[in-house]
């Protein structure tokens, strides 16, 4: 199915938005820089939604691949193989679903395949749902900030935590509370392979630094939200994150379709090194402190231009918000130094 774009240079689209992520191919000029998106391993990990809905993986690839997805935890192994329309679907046991507000749990998601694949996590209930772009083992780093929207009262933000190897020493250092944690005072996670680390807060998480002596897969988001706060209707946000050294100096986002100037969507965009100037096209110009961020509303599209990397993401707003489309989602926009020249769309 990539042979149409030439087989190097694929792109995929995430399933909630436009979030764009170089796949099918990892022979970049980038390295581990590129986030590719495709690759012959993942770890991945629900994180707690609002309400129980469906866990289920989109598996897109070559047809004829095999491969299995196995959750050591549960018990639970299925073996797949990707027919000839290129996309096949797994549904896991709802129990993979994360539960812990500050604890470790043995269900990391695990996927192998034959040949290079790209893969989607949908956590779908008819009232909360969300899904996310998967990064291969091959793409993830041991550093990260986390992204979440404040809570409102009565919600969490919260984060999660994969371990792909044993001995895997993770530091925490968060930005609220988290169970007896205060923030700002770093604290150690021992994981193995596949066990999991899920904090939640009723503060808003959003900064807190996750740093580990071997790669980890590192999700984040909420529970329930509400975009912007006091907005209906609450929806769960998950997305997983990029690595610090996968952040980017040109970024855009782009606002759904069809939205209203009474009903603006929100960015937050985040600096991991100190005196970070920022260009927001329209917008000015921002100065960013080391773990700062700083969020606004748009109704059209901004490009941000900065000297270091940052981080941008993009929240949707609730459907009470205007005109009545559509509930809060999330994504994590790719720089456009990550782009490719073909895509790859799976809706």
């Amino acid at each position: 199915m990539a042979r149409g774009c030439g087989a190097r240079r694929v792109v995929c689209a995430s399933i909630e938005a436009i979030a764009l992520c170089p796949g099918l191919g990892l022979s970049s000029p980038w390295g581990l820089r590129s986030a590719a998106c495709s690759g012959t391993e993942f770890w991945i990990a629900f994180e707690g939604n609002g309400a129980t809905g469906i866990l289920s993986l989109q598996i897109l690839g070559e047809s004829g691949t095999t491969g299995a997805v196995d959750i050591a935890g549960l018990g639970f192994s299925s073996p797949f193989s990707i027919p000839a329309v290129g996309l096949t679907t797994v549904v896991l046991p709802a129990a993979a679903m994360l539960s812990a507000s500050d604890g470790v749990e043995d269900r990391g998601v695990h996927v192998t395949a034959s040949k290079p694949v790209v893969l989607y996590g949908l956590d779908i209930h008819a009232e909360s749902s969300d899904s996310f772009l998967a990064l291969p083992v091959s793409a993830l780093g041991a550093a990260y900030d986390t992204v979440s929207y404040t809570p409102d009262v009565f919600f969490n933000s919260q984060f999660a935590v994969v371990a792909t190897t044993g001995g895997t020493d993770v530091t925490v250092t968060p930005t609220a509370a988290i169970g007896s944690h205060p923030p700002g005072l770093p604290f150690a996670v021992a994981l193995d392979t596949g066990q999991v680390y899920q904090a939640q807060s009723s503060g808003d998480l959003t900064g807190t630094k996750v740093v580990a002596n071997h790669p980890i897969a590192v999700f984040s988001g909420n529970p329930w939200a509400n975009v912007p706060i006091g907005i209906g209707f609450a929806d769960h946000l998950a997305e997983q994150l990029l690595p610090i050294v996968s952040w980017g100096m040109d970024v855009f986002v782009i606002p759904s379709a069809p939205r209203t100037s009474s009903e603006p969507e929100r960015f937050r965009i985040q600096a991991n090194l100190p005196n970070t100037s920022v260009t927001m096209s329209p917008g000015g110009e921002i100065m960013l402190g080391a773990g700062s961020s700083f969020e606004s509303s748009f109704i059209a599209p901004v490009r941000f231009q900065s000297d270091k990397p940052v981080a941008v993401s993009q929240f949707a707003t609730g459907g009470s918000s205007g005109d009545g489309t559509g509930d809060p989602f999330f994504y994590v926009a790719l720089a456009v130094e990550r782009f490719a020249y073909c895509y790859l769309v799976a809706t």
